[in-house]
């Protein structure tokens, strides 16, 4: 629409549009009243939000709750959180140009985005975009490409208007602009014509506003059509210039023209009146940009002069506008759109300043802050003390600035102690007494004023003056029997005779101190006394209460308190016969007067700060605590909180410094930044229920890989399916309520999995699960509002996870049949078994006892087999022994042959036969190699194995080492061989050289041991 405007201003002469200007900011602008009061904080949606551009050409709501922002760099949707922007390109979700002019969603769902270069329908659940054009998209007459605004009417068709290219009718289903002669009977408007806006009325018309071509009335069931001419009140030859049409609930139409204000068009009768005020006058605004009309109230956006909110009841126009003096207030004074959502937030589309969200019931706060350089306002913006009077002006002390006396009827500010010093102009305390005097505190002593405020008494710090001493005061109380009481800084408390006081002179008073009660080195910061007369003091180590007949203080201990928790302020709650401190750190302390129990209400119950710096009942008996961190509002019976916070107009919660309850059961809530007043019932806790929305899938902590599809069972609004390895995934989910979505909780479940809900806050809008096993879930998330209400609407996502193929149906069946055969096979087998076993013990029936009896045979064999081998072992030890003692005999007879040598022929001849006899009888009796296996056989085997191992040995050398291993010594040795000592050792040691055996090892051990 800035091509409007631009288009628009080149058809005016360049001075005379300077002068208008000028001209309407100077003359208009002075007719609107604004209050200081009345000062709107906005909240702020830029480019530092990640907004695609601070140039807003539009707003729209869709029926989930998205709000969609079009820009002149692209389209923006966002939830509450974050920012989804849209822009041209070549993808399947790019636009066909960045200048986003209008936004549009069909009873399909499918939203429509008019931009300066042709048309787009984009599917929110796909986030696919398809583009279309009146004319070519390369065609150089891009202002019959150039969209403004967009209609559906009951068949479906898309009624578009192009500032240039006239009005079109475009058939979705054919995905084509339709021929304006087959469609109209006579042209509805020239080809050229600029529309601006397309308005159904009550009554079936369609209002089509344009530039220089008026008001266009088209009757669609009859085609009948009607220019309604706006007179306008200059003679520059130009038409009025028609950029908003909006009808009230009346029928009426308000039209927003660039150059002549606002129109009401009544179409009954066909008559354009001026928009009046209820002070009679007619728009002071200027070039009106955008209208909203909604439950009687009506915004209207200007070029240059901020936006207008109009009480249609009772015509109050009020100017919201950029002001230097409020720092949260408008940012931007050309606002090109208006639009309210479903919850009643306010947004301002502004030229250069991004949206500008105005929450409602924040305009339930009367601000009041210093205006530098102003006078008749406040003065200073610290405000330390308060007191309102019985004619309720309000006495406002502050740090610095004295005393401003506020009267809230005529809204005027006056000041007291204007001409003392700094420190005396620093107040801490404020009562007014039974009759009527004013009691100040200051830096430099106390200042006590008559009833008229003119005459003053002032008591200096000095401990001269009979014993009031040297330190500030911050607390003051006047008890039932007129006493005065005044809490010191680090010195306890003293007391005046309130009577005695007024007789004298301040150097004459006596102050009646207590330096025995313990309060020395502690600060008295407040004091209370109960419906039985008992005085109560709060110091910054505990609890004190006042025994009046012995005129001294005791501390007041608690089992479960500390002693030297601070306690600041008190409130007795008689209904529930108790007392309630506000502490420094333990939060709200309540003392049961009953049963002298203690009880706490703190940060863990939903305080918003353990440091309790006021607490007061409002006439709904709800609790206002006010503390270092915000104000909050406690339903002792629900237990329920409500915060207030800056987005409702409150100050920065970190610079409250106090609350008072005033008459009418207002509260004056003050800070660093000046004070707030307002009515409790004003806050009208919001009953918008928002929808929760899923804004993210994440598989594998990937996101916007798997897409959501439609549940068409019913059961839950989207489904999806994930494969095996896809058992890892996270759910984002907002809820789209606008007002201060920081505030909202969430909660959520995945039937199936979790036991119970979980519940979060704004900031941790994600739902993650891990290795999951396979089946069918449910994901279920709901959300209260900003207020706290939660409300019945849920999301539910039917999640149906393949489990891996090993546990799958199929897979498991599969190896139930494998079993279910492998069992069938072993059975088979088994039987055949036990059949064939059965024809075996048939055939062998004396199985078992035929082997019982082979077992028998076998042992038998065994016992047989080793007595023959040690009868074997015995035999060839008698062959041995017998071999032994015949090779003795030879050797004897060989001795006895050598001496017949010598002997007689004939006795030789005679002793030689029998020789002969001998040696025959020997030879015949063993061979030596039969000899060698008796050997053998009588040490088990050794022969065999030493000839194994040595193949070398001969019989001789394996006879000599028989006999080693025997333990035969070199003599014997000779003897059984009949060979001489020096040739057995001559065979011992050619035996350890083919034995190769070391000489540190005797051949002796080598032979035993092998």
């Amino acid at each position: 629409m800035i091509n409007s405007l631009s288009a628009s201003i080149n058809q005016l002469k360049r001075g005379s549009w300077f002068l208008f200007l000028v001209l309407w900011q100077v003359f208009f602008f002075s007719a609107v009243s604004v209050a200081q009061n009345k000062q709107y904080r906005f909240n702020y949606l830029t480019t530092r939000n990640g907004l695609s551009q601070n140039h807003v050409n539009c707003i729209f709501q869709d029926k989930d709750g998205f709000i969609w922002i079009g820009t002149y760099n692209g389209l923006n949707r966002y939830d509450g959180y974050g920012i989804k922007t849209y822009h041209s390109g070549t993808s399947d979700s790019s636009l066909s140009q960045d200048a986003v002019n209008v936004i549009f969603q069909d009873t399909k769902g499918l939203l429509w985005i008019g931009t300066d270069l042709g048309l787009n329908k984009l599917n929110p659940v796909t986030n696919e975009v398809e583009r279309f054009y009146n004319l070519k998209s390369d065609s150089s007459r891009h202002i019959e490409n150039n969209i403004r605004t967009i209609y559906e009417d009951d068949s479906g068709l898309l009624w578009v208007g192009f500032y240039g290219g006239g009005l079109k009718v475009f058939d979705p289903d054919q995905g084509k602009f339709l021929n304006s002669n087959d469609f109209f009977e006579e042209e509805l408007l020239p080809g050229h014509a600029k529309v601006n806006v397309f308005c159904a009325g009550n009554t079936g018309a369609y209002w089509i506003g344009t530039e220089n071509m008026g008001l266009i009335e088209y009757n669609p069931d009859t085609g009948e059509k009607v220019v309604h001419h706006i007179q306008t009140s200059k003679r520059d030859g130009l038409g009025a210039i028609i950029t908003e049409i909006r009808r009230d609930n009346s029928g009426q139409l308000w039209i927003g023209t660039w150059n002549e204000g606002i129109k009401i068009f009544n179409p009954e009768s066909g008559i354009f009146q001026d928009f009046k005020a209820s002070n009679n006058t007619g728009f002071p605004g200027g070039p009106v940009t955008s209208i909203h009309i909604k439950d009687g109230m009506g915004w209207i956006g200007t070029m240059g002069n901020g936006v207008f909110k109009y009480d249609i009841t009772t015509g109050e126009l009020l100017n919201i506008n950029q002001s230097s003096t409020n720092i949260h207030g408008l940012n931007n004074d050309i606002v090109w759109e208006v639009f309210q959502d479903r919850s009643g937030v306010i947004w301002l589309g502004t030229y250069g300043g991004g949206v500008n969200l105005f929450y409602p019931g924040s305009g339930v706060f009367e601000s009041y802050r210093a205006i530098p350089g102003s006078s008749g306002n406040l003065n200073n913006s610290s405000i330390s003390a308060f007191c309102e009077l019985s004619d309720q002006r309000l006495l406002i002390g502050t740090l610095g600035g004295g005393i401003n006396v506020f009267d809230p009827k005529r809204e005027t500010f006056t000041y007291l102690l204007e001409g003392e010093s700094s420190l005396a102009k620093t107040i801490r305390c404020i009562i007014e007494d039974r009759d009527n005097r004013i009691w100040v505190s200051t830096d430099v002593g106390i200042f006590r004023f008559n009833k008229d405020l003119k005459k003053k008494t002032f008591i200096p710090f000095d401990p001269a003056y009979n014993g009031i001493g040297d330190k500030s005061v911050y607390s003051i109380f006047q008890d039932n029997r007129d006493d005065l009481w005044f809490g010191e800084w680090g010195t306890g408390l003293r007391k005046l005779d309130y009577l005695e006081s007024l007789k004298k002179q301040p150097d004459e008073m006596v102050f009646r101190d207590y330096p025995e009660a313990g309060f020395v080195g502690n600060t008295v910061w407040a004091f209370t006394e109960d419906n039985k007369d008992n005085l109560w003091v709060g110091a910054g180590n505990g609890l004190y209460r006042y025994l009046r007949e012995a005129d001294k203080f005791v501390r007041q201990p608690f089992p479960s308190m500390s002693d030297y928790v601070s306690i600041s302020c008190f409130y007795e709650d008689k209904i529930n016969n108790r007392l309630l401190m506000g502490t420094q750190g333990r939060g709200v302390a309540s003392l049961d007067f009953v049963n002298g129990g203690v009880s706490f209400l703190d940060e863990t119950g939903g305080l918003l700060k353990n440091e309790v710096l006021s607490i007061h009942p409002d006439e709904d008996r709800n609790l206002w605590i006010c503390t270092s961190n915000g104000l909050s509002r406690y339903d002792s019976r629900s237990m329920q909180f409500r915060h207030l916070n800056v987005e409702m107009g409150m100050q920065e919660n970190e610079l409250l410094n106090h609350s008072w309850l005033l008459s009418g059961n207002r509260i004056l809530v003050a800070g660093n930044n000046g004070f707030y007043l307002f009515h409790p019932r004003e806050l009208v806790d919001s009953p918008f229920e928002p929808n929760v929305v899923i804004t993210d899938f994440s598989v594998n902590n990937k996101g916007g890989r798997v897409k959501l599809k439609p549940d068409h069972s019913g059961e839950c609004e989207w489904t999806v399916q994930l494969k095996a390895n896809e058992n890892t995934f996270s759910v984002d989910f907002a809820a789209l309520d606008y007002r201060m979505s920081d505030k909202i909780e969430y909660r959520y479940k995945l039937d199936g999995f979790d036991a119970d809900w979980t519940v979060v806050h704004a900031g941790s809008r994600r739902a993650s699960y891990t290795n999951m096993e396979g089946g069918a879930y449910v994901f279920r998330v709901k959300a209260s509002n900003s207020d706290g209400l939660w409300t019945g609407k849920e999301k539910r996502i039917l999640l149906t996870l393949q489990a891996p193929f090993y546990k799958r149906p199929f897979f498991q069946g599969l190896m139930i049949a494998c079993l279910l055969s492998l069992l069938y096979l072993f059975f088979r087998i088994k039987e055949n078994k036990i059949k064939s076993d059965l024809k075996r013990k048939n055939i062998l029936i004396n199985y078992d006892s035929l082997a019982e009896e082979k077992r028998n045979i076998k042992e038998k064999h065994d016992h047989l087999q080793k007595e023959l081998k040690e009868k074997e072992k015995e035999y060839a030890a008698i062959k041995v022994f017998i071999r032994e003692k015949e090779e003795r005999l030879i050797a004897l007879r060989n001795h006895i042959a050598e001496v017949l040598q010598n002997a007689k022929p004939e006795v030789s001849k005679k002793i030689s036969g029998f020789l002969g006899k001998i040696e025959q009888e020997v030879k015949a009796e063993a061979s030596p190699n039969e000899y060698l296996d008796n050997l053998n056989t009588i040490q088990d085997g050794y022969v065999d194995r030493l000839a194994t191992a040595f193949s070398r040995l001969t019989q001789k050398d394996l006879m000599i080492c028989s006999y080693i291993r025997m333990g035969k010594s070199n003599k014997e040795i000779a003897d059984q061989l009949g060979i001489s000592t020096q040739s057995v050792e001559m065979s011992r040691y050619r035996i350890r050289k083919k034995i190769e055996i070391s000489s540190s090892v005797t051949l002796n051990d080598f032979l035993v041991r092998f």
